[in-house]
C-alpha cells in the first residue's frame, strides 16, 4: 500500500519523502464504567485523500489496552507498534511495554520516539508516557488518574494542559470527553506549530473509541482538522462547537 505524505512549508506543499510521519498531539483514556478505551488525536500532515491514519499509529485491544506512537513514526511498517499490541495482550503494565520499547526500538532510535500507554492488568488500570530526549522540537506529556496526554512540535506545552482541561471538563461519554480536549486545543488557537502560523490547528485529527473510529484529513491549509472533526460528529455528541 502506497502512502503520500505531504507537510507545509510557508508558500508552498512540500513533499514529504520519508516513510516516517511526525504524528503531534494527542490523548489516550479508559471509562471505568463502561471499560471502554479512547484516542484522539491531530497533527500537521496532509494524508493521501481518504488515508485512514488510525491503525498505523494507533491499536485499542479490548479489555487490555490501548497504545499510541507519535513523534518520528514508520508509517508503512510500524513494527514498534506491532511490539506493543503482543505485550499489551500478554498482560504486561505500561511501564513494561514502554521499556520494552526502548529496548528494542526497530531502528534503534528510541530517543526520537513518544508512546501513550494504558494498560488493565489484574484489575489494575496502568498509564505511562515516554517521550525521547532527542525529539528536536517543543515537546511535553502529563499522566491523569484515567487518561495520558503527550506531544510534539507544539507551540507550547500549554497544548497538553488546554488537553487536559477540556478532557476534564467535558461532560457525557468518553467520545464526548475526547473530542473536548482536541476542541479546547483549537478554541485557544494553539496547535502543531507547523499548522498554527497558518491559522489552524491541525490538518488531520481522527477519533476512536472501542469499535468507532472517525478521522478527518483536511483538503488544504484553511481547513482545521479538528473543526472538521468535531462537524462530522455534531449530529452525535453533544459538543458545543
Amino acid at each position: 500500500m502506497k502512502f503520500k505524505l505531504y507537510l507545509y512549508s510557508i508558500l508552498a506543499l512540500l513533499g514529504f519523502v520519508s516513510c516516517s510521519l511526525y504524528a503531534t498531539f494527542s490523548i489516550v483514556a479508559y471509562d471505568n464504567k463502561t471499560h471502554q478505551y479512547g484516542v484522539a488525536l491531530a497533527s500537521c500532515v496532509q494524508l493521501a485523500k481518504n488515508e485512514n491514519p488510525i491503525k498505523n499509529l494507533s491499536s485499542i485491544i479490548p479489555d487490555k489496552g490501548i497504545i499510541v506512537t507519535q513523534a518520528t513514526v514508520n508509517f508503512q511498517n510500524n513494527i514498534n507498534l506491532r511490539n506493543a499490541i503482543a505485550k499489551i495482550k500478554e498482560n504486561y503494565p505500561a511501564d513494561k511495554i514502554i521499556q520494552h520499547l526502548i529496548d528494542n526500538d526497530q531502528d534503534n532510535k528510541p530517543y526520537i520516539r513518544q508512546y501513550l500507554v494504558i494498560t488493565n492488568t489484574s484489575n489494575k488500570v496502568d498509564r505511562k508516557a515516554y517521550s525521547g530526549k532527542l525529539i528536536n522540537t517543543v515537546y511535553s506529556q502529563l499522566e491523569g488518574f484515567n487518561y495520558v496526554i503527550a506531544g510534539n512540535t507544539l507551540d507550547s506545552s500549554s497544548v497538553i494542559y488546554k488537553m487536559r482541561d477540556g478532557f476534564v471538563a467535558t461532560k457525557g461519554d468518553l467520545k464526548a470527553k475526547l473530542l473536548g480536549a482536541l476542541k479546547a486545543v483549537r478554541d485557544s488557537h494553539l496547535g502543531d506549530r507547523r499548522c498554527t502560523k497558518y491559522g489552524i490547528s491541525s490538518t488531520t485529527a481522527f477519533i476512536e473509541v472501542g469499535k468507532y473510529n472517525r478521522f478527518f484529513n483536511s483538503s488544504d491549509i484553511k481547513t482545521d482538522a479538528i473543526s472538521g472533526l468535531l462537524y462530522k460528529n455534531t449530529k452525535n455528541y453533544n459538543i458545543n462547537i
